[in-house]
């Protein structure tokens, strides 16, 4: 779906380096004045993650007493060292900087089904040091990463770093944090949290008004954060206006008129099925005067199902 704009983000951090030689050093790329401080960010915790592997392999070592306060010392010292010298091959740096573009562009369209999916990978729990470690990675969306680790620790749930966290405990955390801050923001709030898509998708260096993002990244979106009947609103969008591209204030737009419907409560009249099988609904014109301050109340209202969607 977006094969065409990861390429281009791709070439656009790779083209800053100079790939003649064998290595790029980490301190380059944390230097670099030019790179997006999300891709420093992700390049960073990858070494850390090097990092961390020795130490694991370390551990398998059973005969020294690596715990020694002496040893330890040392250990540190040397865990210091290997990251002021890390370093990239050219062929490690180009596949590191894909995974950073893909999972950039995953974590500013659907960041709930991102951090669960790149903090567990698909198993049942992890450490609550290797979720750290995870979430390093990560530049976009910071909110709901520094609440959760606000509140895990806050709230005592770990006892040490190597305390075990299920995913399903990690993801009902994210999903509530998510769904608070979407409670308390206004319609302009909201339109906010999606400033990560256009960034990505900021090809030209625009300002971020005038870049225009694809529609879908938009529907994406709006079924990570559970709105359904949003997403599938603007998916009908998307295939019967020939609505492929959108800005911010287009977002915003689409946003008001949701409310506005909602407001209204307007009577389905007339339906039809068009030939791409999308459900066209034929509403009234008339319009409400009186707009919804916040989107907690939009999604209270969607819950009792005062929102047409266009399925």
């Amino acid at each position: 779906m977006f094969e065409s704009y990861i390429k281009q983000a791709k070439l656009n951090v790779l083209d800053k380096f100079n790939k003649s030689k064998q290595f790029i050093n980490l301190n380059d790329i944390v230097g670099f004045a030019d790179l997006d401080l999300g891709y420093k960010a992700y390049l960073t915790a990858e070494v850390n993650w090097w990092i961390y592997e020795e130490q694991m392999v370390r551990k398998t070592h059973l005969n020294f007493n690596l715990e020694q306060t002496e040893i330890a010392a040392l250990l540190q010292e040397l865990d210091n060292l290997y990251f002021i010298n890390a370093r990239f091959d050219i062929p490690g740096f180009k596949t590191v900087v894909d995974s950073a573009v893909k999972i950039r562009l995953n974590m500013s369209i659907r960041p709930r089904t991102t951090l669960k999916w790149f903090v567990f990978r698909g198993e049942p729990t992890k450490t609550y040091n290797e979720i750290l470690l995870r979430l390093d990675y990560l530049g976009d969306n910071r909110y709901i990463i520094d609440e959760f680790i606000r509140r895990v620790e806050q709230n005592k749930m770990i006892r040490s770093d190597n305390d075990i966290f299920s995913v399903i405990e990690f993801e009902k955390i994210i999903e509530q944090i998510d769904d608070e801050k979407i409670y308390e923001l206004s319609p302009e709030g909201f339109v906010e949290l999606t400033n990560p898509i256009f960034e990505f998708f900021n090809f030209a260096n625009e300002e971020i008004s005038d870049i225009g993002a694809p529609t879908e990244a938009f529907i994406i979106f709006l079924d990570d954060k559970q709105l359904t009947p949003l997403s599938k609103k603007l998916e009908g969008k998307f295939y019967n206006e020939d609505l492929k591209f959108m800005k911010k204030n287009d977002f915003l737009k689409f946003i008001y008129e949701i409310i506005n419907d909602t407001e209204t409560e307007m009577p389905v009249q007339n339906v039809s099925v068009s030939e791409s099988n999308e459900t066209i609904i034929e509403i009234p014109e008339d319009t409400c005067d009186d707009i919804t301050d916040d989107m907690g109340e939009v999604a209270e209202m969607m819950e009792e199902g005062n929102v047409e969607n266009n399925e």
